[in-house]
C-alpha cells in the first residue's frame, strides 16, 4: 500500500504549482492548486444572481488586517460601515461631498450646491 496523506509532511510555503490527487468516476489524477483556484472561480461566476437583497445575506471577502483570511459579512453589516465612513469622514465623489454629518449636491450645469444634513442618521449607525 501507498503513503498515506496524513502520514505526509504540512508545507507551510505551498505554491499554485503543489499538486494535489483528485479521483472521479474511479480514475485518479493530480491537479495542481491553480488548477483548483480556477474551477473555483468558474464555480463562483456561475453561481445564480440575485435580484432582491436582504439584510441577512452574506458576502465572502478576504481580511487584508487578518492576512487575508476567508471571512463574510452581511449586507447589513455592509450597509452600516459604509454609511460610518460617509458620514464620518471626508469624501468627494463626482458632484458630491460628503463630510462629516453633511453633504452637499452640485449640479454641473449651473454651479449650484444643494447642502443636506444628515447628522441623524450618523446616531443611528
Amino acid at each position: 500500500m501507498g503513503i498515506r496523506i496524513d502520514a505526509l509532511d504540512a508545507d507551510a510555503a505551498a505554491t499554485l504549482q503543489h499538486v494535489v490527487p483528485a479521483m472521479k468516476d474511479g480514475k485518479t489524477v493530480k491537479l495542481t492548486v491553480a488548477q483548483i483556484n480556477a474551477l473555483n472561480a468558474a464555480a463562483d461566476h456561475a453561481v445564480t444572481a440575485k435580484a432582491t437583497i436582504v439584510d441577512a445575506g452574506e458576502l465572502n471577502l478576504l481580511d487584508s488586517a487578518d492576512t487575508f483570511k476567508r471571512k463574510k459579512l452581511t449586507y447589513a453589516n455592509l450597509v452600516t460601515a459604509m454609511l460610518a465612513s460617509i458620514l464620518n469622514g471626508t469624501r468627494t465623489i463626482a458632484n458630491a461631498t460628503f463630510t462629516g454629518g453633511s453633504f452637499r449636491l452640485r449640479n454641473a450645469a449651473t454651479a449650484f450646491y444643494q447642502s443636506f444634513d444628515v447628522s441623524g442618521l450618523a446616531n443611528r449607525l
